[in-house]
């Protein structure tokens, strides 16, 4: 007979690791190679922000789709192991801290960062001084919560791997 919870396992589990390997790797890509090079190629500062925050918008979209199937996934095959085992605990705590993160950077610091930059027409450089403070905390909290999060998405790996790779059991 056909066991559905082996079936879901066994597909779930790549595409847990496949969304994952999207989500952490393209922040990956993205601070390693899009933003220091829209910065270095790009004419100005404020063309570059403009540029870098437009690509940070629509990845947003790419990393909610990426967390909402990791979620799913693992819950898919850590739920029908009662009890979880503590592999399976850590990596979903991970998973959930990571996925705040990402909400609060893209659903608050982002947009916040986005509103005070068209308030000064695109060119921080112009802003009055305490706009220009406001942003620059905005700006530090996104590349704080980036960065924090692209490290928390490689430890998950591990973790993930351990999870759903239990070391067997040993009977004496």
């Amino acid at each position: 007979m056909l066991d559905f919870s082996r079936v879901i396992a066994r597909i779930a589990v790549p595409v847990y690791f496949v969304s994952l390997s999207v989500w952490v790797g393209g922040m990956a890509i993205l601070a390693l190679l899009v933003a220091p090079l829209a910065f270095q190629e790009l004419p100005s500062r404020a063309q570059a922000g403009a540029y870098f925050g437009r690509v940070l918008a629509v990845f947003s979209w790419v990393e909610g789709i990426c967390a909402a199937v990791c979620l799913l996934s693992a819950i898919l095959v850590q739920f029908r192991n009662r009890p979880l085992e503590k592999w399976a605990k850590v990596q979903l705590i991970s998973l959930g801290l990571m996925i705040v993160i990402a909400a609060t950077h893209d659903l608050h610091v982002a947009p916040q960062a986005r509103a005070i930059r068209a308030q000064a027409g695109g060119v921080m450089e112009s802003a009055p001084a305490t706009e220009q403070a406001r942003f620059a905390s905005f700006h530090r909290a996104s590349e704080i919560l980036f960065g924090l999060n692209l490290l928390l998405g490689i430890v998950l790996a591990a973790i993930s791997f351990r999870a759903f790779h239990p070391p067997p059991t040993r009977s004496d």
